[in-house]
């Protein structure tokens, strides 16, 4: 009962934001199709989709423009993610039936020098199952991270975040790099947390192609495992094509569909010293055979 108040919570939430004044905001549902899962010890035991509605809404709470070194900003980010595992057959038991991601950020950049700034994060989240939500499912994240802009395309930087997603707190060396480039075909790389890279053109005044070869997403909750918490996590891996078309100023209608070649699920024990010994440890990892998606969605600029 509790987690379909939660649920429903949730997805109110998505639908009030739309109706709030904000610089920027995006809600979109997605559907993964059905594919083989497959253990650590690559033995198929069964199938998994998933379906997800997620939502974004960011707010400048400061801002001020200094002429010699640049703006100042304070910007609130409030985000979200359900996500319905669509589980069959065997991975029933290792994997849950719902995943709720929610939280909160502050992001300030501050100029120090012409071509230096200073991006500070603090951020709250809840990464949890509907059914077992608990003061562990609560992580706080905090981060710092010097950029340097080469020129007006290509912003470089690297900084340090610090999180406790994983029980202890776990320093995590951050690298950071925008790449815009404008013209027929744009090319817009971004490495700040999850990659992505996309390219796009226009089709016409109203409407844009886009392809991106690239781009990372995650879902994660901490778990009860033989009276144990646990942080189970999923790492998809997207390459997609789509279509945006701009209804009037601000509101813009998209739809996108691809190709997912890999997705992976990994339960670990929540500390530091497991998370830097498995982190590019694939063995321990279960993964999904590729499968294709669709989604659709909208975002809102004021």
């Amino acid at each position: 009962m509790i987690h379909k108040i939660i649920r429903h919570l949730l997805l109110t939430l998505f639908i009030t934001t739309m109706a709030l004044p904000a610089t920027a905001q995006r809600i979109e549902s997605g559907y993964i199709f059905p594919n083989d899962y497959k253990n650590s010890n690559d033995v198929k035991s069964g199938k998994g989709g998933l379906f997800y509605i997620s939502g974004s809404y960011r707010q400048p709470l400061y801002m001020r423009h200094d002429s010699v070194k640049g703006t100042k900003m304070l910007t609130a980010t409030i985000s979200g993610k359900y996500a319905s595992l669509c589980n069959k057959e065997g991975i029933i038991a290792n994997n849950p039936e719902e995943i709720i991601n929610i939280g909160t950020m502050l992001t300030y950049v501050a100029p120090i020098t012409e071509r230096w700034n200073l991006v500070a994060t603090a951020g709250i989240s809840l990464n949890a199952i509907p059914e077992y939500i608990r003061l562990q499912s609560i992580a706080i994240t905090g981060g710092t991270i010097f950029m340097y802009r080469v020129n007006k395309e290509l912003n470089i930087g690297i900084g340090a975040v610090v999180t406790t997603a994983y029980g202890e707190p776990v320093i995590i060396p951050t690298p950071f790099i925008t790449w815009k480039r404008n013209g027929k075909f744009s090319i817009d790389l971004n490495m700040r947390g999850m990659p992505e890279l996309a390219i796009t053109t226009q089709i016409d005044k109203r409407t844009e192609l886009s392809i991106t070869p690239i781009a990372i997403e995650g879902l994660s909750a901490v778990v009860n495992i033989g009276n144990s918490n646990k942080l189970y996590t999923q790492r998809i891996f997207k390459s997609t094509i789509g279509i945006s078309h701009k209804i009037c100023n601000g509101l813009t209608l998209y739809a996108q569909t691809g190709y997912i070649p890999y997705r992976s699920v990994r339960i670990q024990e929540r500390s530091h010293r497991t998370f830097w010994k498995e982190l590019f440890d694939t063995d321990k990892r279960c993964k999904f055979s590729p499968s294709g998606f669709v989604s659709i969605g909208v975002k809102y600029n004021l």
